[in-house]
């Protein structure tokens, strides 16, 4: 392979940060904007340039280059879950960790969309915009392999620890809007263009499926090492609160070849008739998904949907020296408002401020709060044409998480190509890869033991150490005349 095609592969990919364990709870943020834009650092707000831009930045809509454009996109999203365990090596004689899980699944996604734009008079142009945006995914699909131990004579040819069945949870579920948008321009400063747009965004209607058994394999065998689960499948409808929630945002020419872009996202509930706010671990203050109840039996806390779409704000700015197919800068910061509904066991009367507190008191009691967090997120990136090449585009991302876990650095990297047809229209292809990893430690989701969800995860008996990784694609096409 020459070394233009290895350079050229290296484009494609990007590392971000996901947490599939907690999807069915937080949500997967599958809104990628466009390709072009994931690859310069994630600046959905200031790179984008599909009907995309509706949830991000409508204002940008009547300013794109194509009297009319339609585009469509494909994700691709490949997951690898590891789960491992410290154990001793007795041959080797050491400590080591051994993995007992390992799941892979794939998930895909599309979007689609389409712009219009005319001029009104000579300074002012008019924009429209359509697109179908998958914006959250709630997928998660865990498969836990359970072996067994069998006291068959050193004589016998076979398996010392033949397989007696399988503990299994899934999660089903996406958000998906139908959006429309509007937006106007004027170039009548010296400077560039000022223009300012409105996002409709409707959450369509769809179903959550949640599902949990133990699959036995061989009831001949010892099954002590299976948990004991209360199986259920439960099927959910989910609907927003509100009919629409809007987007704005506001283009201004700094500069010569500088603007700034300043959008707004309003928040939304999206929930199931009915539904149970999930609780956090008083040891780890992360979400808890199972516990025993008071007959030693493994039950699923987790019951329909309450989540919220946060609110966000952000800001934006663009430079684009004077040669503008050569090179351009981007930088956004945003600022999410999350809201977390949950169920908290209040032990005042017992314990006053003391922080552990759980149903093992009886005078404690259920009651749901609101857990508001402010998270902060920076981006930066660039996009560079070199001669007769491909585009190089790369960038940078910063953002923090809830709860407890770590902030994420993302760097990102991608490269598309724009060709003309005979037809007259002006088409691009873009692409983008994101690899992401993970690690942390966690409870282990199908115990044995009573106590597992008694303790700060110390015990490496009780807790599992978990990797994640996921490689992400994303392929977008777009059609301008």
């Amino acid at each position: 392979m020459s070394c233009k095609y290895k350079y050229i592969l290296l484009l494609f990919f990007s590392m971000i940060f996901a947490q599939s364990n907690f999807n069915r709870l937080l949500g997967e943020n599958i809104f990628f904007g466009d390709a072009r834009s994931m690859a310069i650092g994630n600046t959905f707000i200031t790179t984008s340039n599909s009907s995309n831009l509706i949830l991000s930045n409508p204002s940008k809509i009547s300013i794109l280059p194509n009297n009319f454009m339609i585009h469509g996109q494909f994700n691709g999203r490949f997951n690898n879950e590891r789960k491992g365990i410290i154990v001793k090596d007795f041959f080797d004689d050491v400590i080591t960790e051994a993995d007992f899980v390992f799941n892979q699944n794939t998930f895909y996604n599309t979007s689609f969309g389409g712009t219009f734009n005319r001029p009104i008079t000579d300074n002012i142009r008019f924009g429209l915009a359509f697109a179908n945006i998958p914006l959250v995914s709630f997928d998660y699909d865990y498969v836990e392999e359970v072996r067994g131990e069998d006291d068959s004579p050193d004589s016998f040819i076979g398996s010392a620890d033949p397989l007696i069945g399988y503990q299994v949870l899934k999660t089903d579920g996406e958000i998906i809007l139908n959006s429309i948008g509007m937006s106007i321009s004027s170039s009548h400063l010296d400077n560039g263009i000022v223009s300012i747009g409105v996002g409709v965004n409707k959450i369509m209607p769809s179903k959550m499926k949640d599902l949990c058994y133990v699959d036995t394999v061989n009831v001949t065998q010892d099954l002590s090492n299976l948990s004991n689960l209360e199986p259920f499948i439960n099927i959910f409808d989910i609907t927003a609160d509100e009919e629409y929630f809007l987007s704005y945002s506001i283009t201004l020419p700094i500069l010569k070849n500088i603007d700034a872009i300043f959008s707004y996202e309003e928040d939304i509930n999206i929930s199931s008739i009915n539904y149970l706010d999930y609780q956090l671990s008083p040891y780890l203050g992360v979400p808890s998904m199972l516990e025993f109840d008071d007959n030693d039996k493994l039950r699923y806390l987790i019951y329909g949907l309450h989540y919220n779409k946060p609110e966000k704000h952000s800001i934006g700015m663009t430079y684009q020296p004077r040669s503008p197919q050569q090179m351009l800068i981007s930088f956004e910061a945003s600022i999410r408002k999350m809201k977390h509904y949950l169920s908290q066991w209040n032990c005042s009367n017992v314990l006053g401020e003391q922080s552990i507190c759980n149903d093992s008191y009886s005078e404690a009691f259920l009651e749901n709060i609101i857990k508001k967090e402010k998270l902060f997120e920076f981006k930066l990136g660039f996009e560079h044409f070199l001669h007769d090449s491909f585009p190089i585009r790369a960038g940078f991302q910063y953002t923090e998480n809830a709860f407890n876990f770590d902030a994420t650095s993302v760097f990102t990297l991608g490269t598309g190509k724009n060709f003309n047809t005979t037809y007259g229209s002006s088409n691009s292809i873009d692409f983008a890869i994101n690899y992401t990893m993970n690690d942390y430690r966690y409870y282990d989701i199908f115990p044995i033991q009573t106590d597992v969800f008694d303790n700060v995860c110390l015990d490496d008996v009780k807790c599992n150490n978990v990797k994640e990784s996921q490689l992400s694609f994303l392929t977008t096409f777009k059609i301008g005349f």
